[in-house]
């Protein structure tokens, strides 16, 4: 299992030859030792979080469920309420279009380009006020101006995903269970260092 591991790792890292993988690991300092021990690590550390989340990844999603949810949003960005404005009045009273209008006015240089696309995020990655208005959208609906960091946002709400529990999911519960028993038990044994969070060095 642990040859597995380190063959999963050459394969990630495109190491298809031994002397790639040679110069890779000299140019960073370690050894396939290192390699090994870290995917033992790894694999003992999935085994417990398995045992601490068993029985427990269900209830939590159900209490937790709205934290899950994800929208597709676009939005424009501008600093002027000015222009904000009349872009949404342009396209809530002349019918322009709000990608087009989004590729033209919209300041996020990251998202311009793309309509304004956002992806697909969850309410934590968005600002509380936000993503009261994006969960409540249907979708197609546009919403806003809002003030935000730096400037004013329109939104458009491509569609909602409520969230179900899925294997990802099911993995970053399961993650998220161990490191509050991590955190408990080295609290209640004074360590001052993550031990299970060490990786090799890149």
């Amino acid at each position: 299992d642990i040859q597995r591991k380190v063959d999963d790792w050459r394969y990630q890292h495109r190491l298809e030859e031994v002397e790639d993988t040679e110069a890779y690991l000299a140019k960073r300092g370690i050894t396939l030792q290192d390699v090994a021990e870290d995917a033992e690590v790894r694999r003992l550390e999935y085994l417990l979080s398995e045992k601490i989340a068993e029985g427990q990844v269900e209830p939590y999603f159900a209490q937790h469920t709205l934290e899950f949810d994800e929208a597709e949003i676009c939005w424009i960005f501008h600093t002027d309420q000015g222009v904000i404005d009349e872009v949404d009045l342009q396209i809530r009273e002349d019918g322009a279009d709000f990608y087009a209008m989004a590729r033209r006015f919209s300041q996020d240089v990251r998202t311009r380009s793309g309509s304004g696309f956002l992806g697909r995020i969850r309410r934590k990655q968005l600002p509380k006020g936000i993503a009261a208005r994006v969960f409540a959208a249907s979708p197609g609906e546009i919403f806003g101006p809002e003030k935000v960091s730096g400037g004013f946002g329109l939104y458009l709400l491509q569609e909602r995903y409520p969230a179900t529990l899925n294997e990802q999911i099911t993995k970053e519960i399961r993650k998220h269970l161990f490191n509050q028993w991590l955190g408990r038990e080295m609290q209640r044994a004074d360590i001052q260092y993550p031990i299970w969070q060490m990786e090799i060095k890149k």
